[in-house]
């Protein structure tokens, strides 16, 4: 999956639904429903399922072209447990993995095991040695787990040091390194964008550069925490979320959550209720998912040679893992020359070509459009948004252009 734009979500379709087991009807119609949503990793559900359930859900991830993760309980306690264990040789270790994992190799779509959720940094070692093992057992298999924001406590971090939590995570022997942050906030009935968010994406970024890895990110879809983190509700919250952490860099981009999860009350808006049926977020998701591709297929071959914003009218470029103040290296032919409102942006080279992506950083809920103008030495420019090109004349060398909330564009010469 290395390198592949990966769309994923959290909290998959369940085996019971309020102590009712759900029958084979319904999930053929659930997986139909999930594939044409867009997302192509299909997630575990939140409660643990049955081995029979396990294996059902890669039958009908197989039969709707989706891969599959598997949450085992056994397989999970052995892998993280592994570097407690000595008696238990590398190779017998390895045995062991495939002996256990065939029934589920029986189905080509078996990607992987999800292991853990939010570790903490004393979770780091026992990781780290179990994924080395399984890299030897099951290469080309997930070993996922996924990591906290740099908001989340001390406490439960176990270390003061973000930057600290994150290195000790990227020695794991993955392709990929997993986070989640959930950056559209409410609070006494104002909308606004939690700060570190591009700080965060940067440090993990940058981790994930050093260690040949790509980063996969989370997007929120359902509202939670009774509304104070806020998902999917609109088109533009969608798009915001997804686009900007795609411009700065992630190649995985995964929904919190799915499947409404059957925890408690406080989850709101997921794409699925648990029902069963479409909710609110489900549309708007799935028109971003298909954007997004399009997206990733029309940059093909482009190699990004540079990334940063325009944050309250400042440039600035993100080196080494932070924004900074510093220009970018050399001169850009296609480069943005002002933004009425927050963008994020990639520059992208491919030979002579070059091309902008710019990304909506206003906050989305408002609606509001951003006017940016953007230099380019052509009398026709190329436009991608929304999955669509369009060709809009440029006047002086330059392109004006309003971006629509969370809305994303990516901008070339014509016939450059």
């Amino acid at each position: 999956m290395k390198n592949k734009l990966i769309i994923g979500s959290w909290s998959g379709i369940p085996e019971y639904n309020l102590l009712k087991k759900n029958d084979d009807e319904f999930l053929e119609e659930q997986f139909k429903m999930l594939a044409e949503s867009g997302v192509e990793l299909s997630p575990v559900p939140v409660c643990c399922a049955s081995e029979e359930f396990r294996l059902k859900t890669l039958e009908l991830a197989q039969k709707n072209g989706l891969k599959q993760l598997v949450e085992d309980y056994e397989m999970s306690v052995f892998l993280k447990t592994l570097k407690n264990r000595p008696s238990v040789t590398e190779e017998k270790a390895v045995g062991l993995i495939r002996e256990y994992s065939r029934k589920y190799l029986e189905y080509e779509s078996f990607a992987g095991y999800f292991i853990a959720d939010e570790p903490s940094v004393e979770e780091a070692a026992n990781l780290v040695y179990a994924s080395a093992i399984f890299k030897k057992a099951l290469p080309g298999k997930l070993f996922y787990f996924n990591l906290f924001p740099q908001y989340a406590l001390p406490s439960c971090l176990k270390t003061d040091s973000y930057d600290d939590y994150i290195a000790a995570f990227a020695k794991a022997e993955t392709d990929y390194m997993s986070f989640d942050f959930y950056a559209l906030m409410t609070e006494n009935g104002e909308n606004y964008v939690r700060e570190g968010f591009l700080e965060n994406i940067a440090k993990v970024k940058k981790a994930c550069e050093n260690r040949g890895k790509d980063m996969w990110t989370f997007c929120c879809s359902s509202a939670h925490y009774y509304g104070a983190i806020r998902g999917s509700e609109t088109y533009g919250q969608a798009a915001f979320q997804a686009f900007v952490n795609y411009t700065l860099g992630a190649r995985g981009i995964f929904w919190f959550c799915y499947y409404a999860p059957d925890v408690d009350d406080s989850y709101l808006n997921a794409l699925v209720s648990r029902a069963g049926e479409k909710d609110v977020a489900y549309e708007n998701v799935k028109k971003v998912n298909a954007e997004l591709k399009a997206l990733d297929e029309y940059l093909g071959n482009y190699e990004c040679v540079c990334r940063g914003a325009v944050i309250n009218g400042q440039f600035k470029t993100i080196s080494d893992g932070v924004l900074t103040d510093k220009p970018s290296a050399g001169e850009l032919a296609v480069k943005i020359l002002a933004a009425e409102r927050n963008v994020v942006f990639a520059v992208y080279k491919q030979g002579e070509k070059e091309g902008i992506l710019i990304t909506n950083f206003d906050e989305p809920t408002s609606g509001r459009e951003n006017a940016v103008t953007v230099k380019i030495d052509a009398l026709e420019a190329a436009v991608l948004s929304g999955g669509k090109t369009e060709k809009p004349r440029c006047a002086n060398g330059e392109l004006k252009y309003k971006l629509k909330s969370g809305g994303a564009i990516f901008v070339s010469p014509c016939g450059r």
